[in-house]
């Protein structure tokens, strides 16, 4: 009888905070397993890295090499590292990392990207050979305009899986794809014996057994460490899967790096200066909103457009502006996108902006990193002079006339707009974030 421990983690989302006291103990674990000649694996799931941190964008994502390097086996992407980073950064973070970063379902002109495989073998003490498998989430369009291709993750799979079946006794797979997918993959059989989960934040105390194959997810933010501990019968057969959840609070803490201060000294480059603090009201429009509205309509080259003012986080002071100060006014991976839509589907959305409730929305999730949804800042219409017509750019909108919008990816994933989420003409603006449109516009502008 062999046993098998694996730690994983998951959307880390640069919680940075916890990182010490996880490393620290994903460390010290190793160094107890190989003293009592013991086998032990560390994964990571994927969506380690979030551009909301400062040391993230100021790296470029580079900065989490040496993290990974020092502390896991193998390793998967998540749409956070894959869909917010150019290609040119994503493959500077993976290209020549020590540690396998496994995915068998992106692509590049029909291949790999040299710095990924589609899985690993990892031989035990006793050569129990555990095969493990890599696969993040299929967001397709994103993809493309970042010039990558993404596979369908099941069929993939079904692949790496009737590839190792032959040459492994047990199968793992890393899915950076949520808990509905995870519990599809377990529910076609496959011979896949756990599924390491992720991105959908869900959190599996003592994992989730789905016909032959065994869930384990650890929630999000490195709130939870994952460790599973596998029995090996002396044939070589898995007899037993025993996961569980360790509370990261209650483990040593211990401090380290401060990263926050490290990214605000790598995001130190002016862009422009300023002679008043510009507020950041939720509910009321404002020079600054104004700012960014005429940024994003500049970028997109519309004259219609709106956004939440939940999106702005912080004032800009008096003085000198640097790419740290507008990072963290908008820190959210945004796209600015484009949607054509009908009149009628224009007095609608104009409409819901004013919704109260609306407003009040503890938003979270779809790329926002603030709190609340907060007032809109809607540029290029308004009510006309009866206090009833919808007016933009001095002409009476009209029900079946067709206008274009600017706005943000945000409203085309969530349900809070169906015109918007639903309109068949979008353009996605790639790769640049709501910052990105803002600095470039202050710095030309001034």
């Amino acid at each position: 009888m062999e046993k098998v421990y694996i730690y994983h983690t998951n959307d880390l989302r640069s919680h940075f905070q916890h990182w010490p006291t996880i490393q620290n103990f994903l460390l010290n674990r190793r160094k107890n397993h190989q003293e009592a000649s013991e086998f032990a694996l560390f994964f990571d799931i994927g969506d380690f890295a979030d551009r909301s941190h400062p040391f993230i964008e100021g790296t470029k994502g580079t900065g989490i090499r040496e993290m990974i390097e020092a502390t896991y086996d193998a390793i998967t992407i998540g749409n956070n590292e894959g869909i917010t980073f150019t290609k040119n950064e994503l493959n500077a973070m993976y290209e020549n990392l020590t540690v396998p970063v496994l995915l068998n379902n992106l692509k590049d002109n029909g291949t790999l990207p040299n710095w990924a495989s589609s899985y690993k073998i990892f031989s035990t003490n006793n050569d129990v050979r555990v095969g493990v498998i890599g696969t993040t989430a299929m967001y397709e369009t994103f993809y493309a305009l970042l010039g990558w291709e993404i596979e369908d993750p099941i069929q993939v799979i079904q692949q790496s899986v009737s590839e190792l079946n032959s040459q492994c006794d047990v199968i793992v797979l890393l899915s950076h794809l949520g808990i509905h997918m995870d519990e599809q993959i377990a529910e076609l059989d496959l011979g896949i014996d756990v599924i390491l989960g992720g991105h959908t934040h869900h959190i599996l105390h003592n994992g989730k057994q789905v016909k032959n194959t065994m869930l384990a997810a650890g929630g999000k933010h490195g709130q939870w460490i994952g460790e599973i501990q596998l029995e090996i019968s002396s044939d070589r057969k898995l007899s037993s899967i025993v996961p569980r959840l360790l509370d990261v609070q209650n483990l040593p803490y211990m401090p380290g790096e401060d990263y926050e201060l490290k990214g605000e000294k790598s995001l130190k480059k002016p862009v422009t200066i300023i002679d008043n603090d510009l507020e950041a009201n939720w509910f009321s429009t404002s020079t600054l909103s104004t700012l960014i509205a005429r940024s994003m309509l500049q970028h997109t080259n519309t004259s219609i457009g709106l956004f939440n003012l939940g999106t702005l986080l912080v004032p800009l002071k008096k003085g000198e502006v640097t790419s740290y100060h507008i990072h963290q006014l908008l820190p959210h991976p945004i796209n600015y996108v484009t949607v054509e839509v009908t009149g009628s589907e224009l007095k609608a959305i104009y409409q819901k902006c004013q919704d109260q409730s609306l407003q009040h929305f503890p938003l979270k999730g779809l790329g926002f990193r603030g709190t609340i949804m907060g007032a809109f800042h809607i540029e290029g219409m308004g009510v006309g002079s009866d206090g009833r017509t919808l007016i933009t750019n001095g002409n009476l909108v009209r029900d079946d006339s067709i206008y274009t919008i600017s706005t943000l990816d945000v409203f085309t994933f969530g349900p809070f707009f169906p015109e918007i989420k639903e309109a068949v003409k979008k353009r996605y603006y790639m790769p640049e974030f709501m910052r990105d449109v803002l600095e470039k516009f202050l710095t030309t502008s001034r």
